[in-house]
C-alpha cells in the first residue's frame, strides 16, 4: 500500500501528488489522509482508504486492519490498477487533450 499524507489543511486537499497516480499505476491501494477529489475517487472505485487526520489512533487501526486483510488489499489493488486505466490513462488523456483542441479550433474557425 501506497500512502499520501498531508497536514490537516484544506488548501492542501486539492493536490496532485505523483505517488497516488504511481500508485494506482502499480496496482497498490492507496491510503490518504485528506478529503478532496483524490477521496472521492477512492471512496468511489475502492482503491483504497481515506484515513481521518484527526483520530490518528482510528486511522492506525483502519489502516493496520486493511494490511492484514489480502482479500481487501488484492481487491483494492485491481481496483486501483482498474482506475489507472480507465481515468488516468496517458493515451486517453491524450486523446481528451486533443479532441478539446479540436474543438477549440473548430469553434474559432466558425467565427471567422
Amino acid at each position: 500500500m501506497t500512502t499520501s499524507f498531508v497536514i490537516n489543511l484544506k488548501e492542501l486537499w486539492p493536490n496532485s501528488a505523483n505517488k497516488f497516480f504511481d500508485s494506482l499505476a502499480a496496482g497498490r491501494p492507496i491510503a490518504i489522509n485528506h478529503e478532496g477529489w483524490q477521496a472521492d475517487i477512492i471512496r468511489r472505485s475502492g482503491a483504497g482508504l481515506v484515513l481521518d487526520p484527526v483520530d490518528i489512533d482510528k486511522s492506525a487501526e483502519l489502516l493496520l486492519q486493511a494490511l492484514k486483510n489480502r482479500d481487501w488489499l488484492a481487491n483494492a489493488g485491481l481496483a486501483a490498477r482498474k482506475l489507472s486505466r480507465e481515468e488516468f490513462s496517458r493515451d486517453e488523456l491524450a486523446k481528451r487533450l486533443e479532441n478539446i483542441l479540436q474543438n477549440v479550433v473548430s469553434i474559432k474557425e466558425s467565427k471567422l
